[in-house]
């Protein structure tokens, strides 16, 4: 079944379906996929980070293994992939972003924001509106 794009998230349309075909066979084979952490290197490595939010995503389950890396797509030619941890998804549920609390942005790694400034960020990161749809992992390291 199809659901038609999310006028307020730019990417996600843009994915041909090649890209869509190659997630699902990764998906079906048990591979892991990567995640970037680009924005939160630095709560990944120091493990401050359990809970991310991310524009698609829908289509992860619950124990589904990521490899974090620091940027995934992107890169330059011989530009290596750099793998910052193992992470096992523990919960992933739809919500709009600007219900995100003040104990998500700690747990998201940005202890002392406000939810406010974070759905800014956000916002500005990923060229979306503040009503958007977001999924919402939560996970545990694993490695």
């Amino acid at each position: 079944s199809s659901t038609a794009p999310n006028p307020s998230v730019k990417h996600e349309r843009s994915l041909s379906p090649a890209l869509l075909n190659l997630r699902r066979d990764i998906f079906q084979r048990g591979e892991m996929r990567n995640i970037s952490f680009i924005l939160t290197t630095g709560q990944i490595r120091n493990r401050t980070k359990t809970v991310t939010r991310r524009l698609g995503w829908k289509n992860l389950k619950v124990g589904e293994r990521l490899q974090g890396c620091v940027k995934c797509q992107g890169r330059k030619p011989g530009e290596p992939l750099q793998k910052l941890a193992v992470v096992e998804v523990v919960s992933i549920r739809a919500e709009k972003l600007w219900d995100i609390t003040t104990e998500d942005c700690e747990r998201e790694g940005f202890p002392g924001m406000d939810p406010h400034e974070f759905v800014e960020m956000f916002c500005d990161s990923m060229g979306c509106r503040p009503d958007v749809m977001v999924s919402r992992i939560e996970f545990k390291y694993v490695d």
